[in-house]
């Protein structure tokens, strides 16, 4: 080998390593845009969760009206920090001897639904206050499969859709929700 060429090797080696230097600041400002990305979605999404709450909470009063359920209050966003039965519900539409607590999402997932089920088992160790009130669970989205809305049905929730300009239940006339107890 003549010094030339080693030369000219330690200059490629040198070129790669540049290279390879602008390739990982490259990567690191294409991560950081993608966090930010992922954050503005996440933020995004929420904002079409408050929607829907924001579209249940006037016509809670007539959803359940139509399926022999008075209501007289909703409220939204109601926390619990009741040791064992930390939650949040997003709006609880409350009658004289019944509640229905409601989760709001933009698109309705599988485990929306059993996160949903498995708080509404221990709502009334959360909420003391409901302990002699019938509790019914409802969920409500602004997209929900048809796949989902069987499996909420399926589960004994109410499903509140998109309808017009407002919302509507998706459960048939026949539907029986499940109340939940203490578990």
């Amino acid at each position: 080998m003549n010094s030339a060429t080693v030369e000219e090797i330690w200059a490629l080696f040198r070129e790669n390593a540049q290279q390879m230097k602008e390739t990982g600041r490259q990567m690191k400002e294409t991560d950081q845009r993608l966090k930010r990305l992922e954050t503005q979605l996440g933020q995004l999404g929420n904002r079409l969760g408050e929607f829907v709450e924001e579209m249940v909470k006037p016509a809670s009063f007539r959803l359940f009206q139509t399926k022999g359920i008075q209501i007289y209050a909703v409220y939204p966003n109601i926390s619990s920090k009741v040791p064992g039965a930390t939650m949040e519900i997003d709006v609880l539409a409350e009658g004289h001897q019944e509640v229905v607590a409601i989760e709001a999402k933009s698109k309705v997932e599988e485990e929306d639904i059993v996160r949903h089920v498995y708080r509404l088992q221990r709502f009334k160790k959360a909420f003391p206050r409901y302990a002699d009130c019938i509790v019914y669970g409802a969920i409500a989205g602004m997209v929900i499969s048809d796949d989902m809305q069987r499996l909420a049905i399926d589960r004994g929730l109410f499903v509140i859709v998109p309808s017009g300009d407002s919302v509507a239940l998706a459960n048939d006339s026949g539907f029986r929700p499940r109340s939940w107890q203490q578990e």
